[in-house]
């Protein structure tokens, strides 16, 4: 599936003017701190409001100052996974996943949700709470959150980096079927080169709000447009 996503703001003394483009395969931002990769997803997502600008998926525009249009989050048709995934203490996990359908009744929602946690593999963990769970089974529950708006671009804001060094490894290989086997739209903020590798993403590098660099991870790991770049694929690959 081709898709294509413009977002031109201000947000405060951070200007971003970022165009990514997929197909089929993964985006994966990489950059330094306060480079706008956060930004750049809390945006499309309507978890932020830009000072000013624009922001279009596909033909859809979900934010246009000019034009006064500001879509709200639950009728953009993004699923958002922030770090740390952003569950609900409170809240079982089949109360969690359902949250996000707006205007429903809580059994609905709960009967909407329940053939999600199935497909995730998580049904038995449906009466917990997110404080009883593993990293990767709080991870699965961020995803069937998202996957509840049937989301028209999935964002994941540093998926693993809440996760100890070998569920990393175990979630970073479910994390790259899923995906492939969904196809549909994914951007991915990691600040490990492994990540970009096992998930086979096409590479955007992110400075001050810009595009410096994209490509497919060997071509950019091979030819690096600053040290940052450089040092992300030196030091992490492998």
């Amino acid at each position: 599936m081709s898709w294509r996503a413009e977002v031109r703001l201000a947000v405060g003394e951070l200007a971003l003017d970022v165009t990514v483009e997929g197909d089929g395969v993964p985006v994966a931002l990489i950059g330094p701190n306060g480079s706008g990769k956060t930004t750049l997803l809390r945006t499309i997502a309507g978890a932020h409001r830009p000072d000013a600008g624009r922001v279009r998926l596909q033909d859809r525009v979900l934010f246009d100052s000019a034009r006064r249009v500001d879509l709200p989050p639950e009728q953009r048709r993004v699923g958002y996974v922030p770090q740390g995934f952003g569950l609900f203490p409170h809240l079982s996990v089949l109360d969690n996943v359902g949250f996000g359908l707006v205007g429903r009744g809580r059994a609905e929602r709960r009967e909407a949700a329940a053939p999600v946690l199935e497909q995730m593999g998580i049904a038995h963990l449906a009466q917990r709470t997110p404080g009883a769970l593993s990293g990767g089974e709080q991870q699965r529950v961020a995803l069937a959150r998202a996957l509840m708006v049937d989301p028209a671009i999935l964002l994941l804001d540093e998926p693993l980096s809440a996760l100890d060094a070998s569920a990393r490894r175990a979630m970073r290989a479910h994390l790259a079927g899923y995906l492939a086997e969904r196809g549909g739209p994914s951007v991915v903020v990691t600040h490990d080169a492994r990540d970009v590798f096992a998930l086979g993403a096409h590479v955007y590098v992110l400075e001050r709000g810009r595009v410096v660099q994209q490509g497919a991870a060997a071509e950019v790991a091979a030819a690096p447009c600053n040290d940052f770049v450089a040092e992300f694929f030196f030091d992490q690959a492998g």
